[in-house]
């Protein structure tokens, strides 16, 4: 599984080693559950971003490499709903879209990571919304679940490291 957080920002190579530029978003399809693509912004003033569709993609890792073909399709980017709001069925607020779960082999998604705040992230956690258990509106993401066990919640570990009596002979 990857965040995308782990792929905005890192170079993007042709497939014969050229740096092409580095990843400015991710093209979502809600409708098919995929990440579709990606933006890359080539780095020049003189040069716009291209679009590549995830069937030119040959690596998904610390690096993408690709073939360079335009794609022209039907995709939502992630920068325009990051910080959206996450409402329930009886209309509470979530929280915001902070980021999109997928398995980098198929680029599927496979959820949705929502964000109170970081008062409310130390407290209860972030909560993972699984694809299919919400709908993507023009304002806000409907979220379908009614389970909360798919939360989040940061545990502080002694600061000390003492070795545990089981733990001796790693």
């Amino acid at each position: 599984m990857m965040r995308s957080r782990e792929l905005i920002l890192e170079n993007v190579y042709s497939i014969r080693g050229k740096r092409i530029g580095i990843v400015e978003d991710l093209l979502v399809n809600f409708n098919t559950g995929t990440i579709e693509g990606f933006r890359i912004n080539k780095g020049s003033i003189l040069s716009r971003s291209i679009c590549i569709s995830k069937d030119s993609v040959i690596c998904v890792a610390s690096k993408l490499i690709v073939k360079e073909e335009e794609y022209n399709g039907n995709f939502v980017e992630f920068k325009n709903i990051k910080g959206m709001e996450a409402v329930n069925i009886k209309g509470v607020i979530l929280g915001s879209i902070e980021e999109i779960i997928f398995d980098e082999m198929n680029l599927a998604i496979k959820g949705i990571i929502i964000s109170k705040g970081i008062f409310d992230n130390m407290i209860s956690g972030k909560k993972v919304i699984l694809q299919g258990d919400y709908i993507m509106g023009k304002s806000s993401l409907l979220c379908l679940s009614k389970q909360e066990k798919f939360n989040f919640v940061r545990i502080f570990h002694d600061i000390a490291m003492e070795v545990d009596k089981n733990e001796k002979g790693v």
